[in-house]
């Protein structure tokens, strides 16, 4: 290994919990922004019945879906925030790394399997706007028309997609437990708490239950503790609060939420010093002008 790739490996093995903390908070974005395009998409798309002439052109819920499909994916000068995922997840788990976990690996097949069903997806919103042989191009459709042109084929492609995002999805959440060594993401959870609920139906403290074996604040307390190392300190405040009320009898909490609690009102009562003496300044200088 020549020293300039050393040292390239030591800078991002030291920075690998923002990495991890990054990928988990893009893809969870990205599954949720999927979801909700979805869901009005199940909600708007319109049923075909048995025996009903096939209305060939795509209605409006299949083309927005398809649109938003094609801005994940982007382009090769202009990439979405599918294909950089795609890309951090080779940076993170590189593919001739030896023996990756199998949680990670499985997630690093699923975002590529998803890159690649979303590619295939956007060449057929390329054909649908494209293609003259197609009758709402304004010609009759000839029989050599693509095949990727007919609604039948999108609509699966888009249920393929939804179900690769559900997985994802499913195994994000089976990945957190191993993740808890890296502070970043359990202030990501917090952070993101209405994500957290809305994907997996859980709020923070039942979801800190169950990741430490029934002790939520337990959770709570290493958040509180990696806000405090950052000087974030009504952040920390925050997070041992919460511990607090879900264990009164959290000794760490309880001298934590004291100390910082004292730390707080005396940066408010610095602020509000600053920001008088800030005033007093103004006015005298307006005084000194007339």
């Amino acid at each position: 290994m020549t020293a300039a790739k050393s040292g390239k490996d030591d800078w991002f093995g030291k920075r690998r919990h923002y990495f991890v903390r990054r990928l988990l908070d893009q893809s969870l974005h990205l599954i949720q922004d999927f979801q909700a395009a979805y869901c009005r998409y199940s909600a708007s798309c319109i049923r075909e019945r048995p025996g009903e002439q096939r209305n060939l052109e795509p209605n409006a819920a299949q083309r927005a879906i398809l649109h938003h499909v094609g801005r994940m994916v982007g382009t090769e000068t202009g990439k979405g925030p599918l294909w950089r995922l795609k890309d951090h997840c080779r940076q993170l788990w590189p593919r001739n790394a030896p023996h990756p976990p199998a949680q990670e690996a499985c997630i690093d097949w699923l975002i590529g399997a998803l890159f690649h069903e979303t590619m295939r997806l956007r060449d057929t919103l390329y054909v649908l706007d494209n293609d003259d042989r197609l009758p709402w191009n304004g010609r009759t459709a000839s029989p050599n028309s693509p095949r990727d042109g007919h609604p039948g084929s999108f609509q699966q492609q888009i249920e393929r997609i939804a179900a690769l995002f559900s997985r994802l999805r499913d195994e994000l959440r089976l990945l957190i437990p191993d993740l808890l060594a890296n502070p970043l993401v359990l202030r990501l959870l917090a952070e993101q708490e209405e994500i957290v609920a809305d994907l997996w139906g859980e709020s923070l403290e039942s979801f800190f239950d169950d990741l430490f074996s029934g002790n939520a604040a337990s959770g709570f307390c290493l958040i509180g503790a990696s806000y405090a190392s950052g000087q974030w300190f009504s952040q920390a405040l925050t997070m041992y609060e919460r511990a607090l009320n879900r264990d009164r009898q959290c000794n760490e909490a309880r001298i934590r939420v004291a100390h910082l609690r004292a730390i707080v009102r005396e940066e408010d009562e610095t602020t509000e010093c600053a920001r008088q003496a800030i005033r007093n300044f103004t006015e005298g200088v307006k005084g000194h002008g007339n």
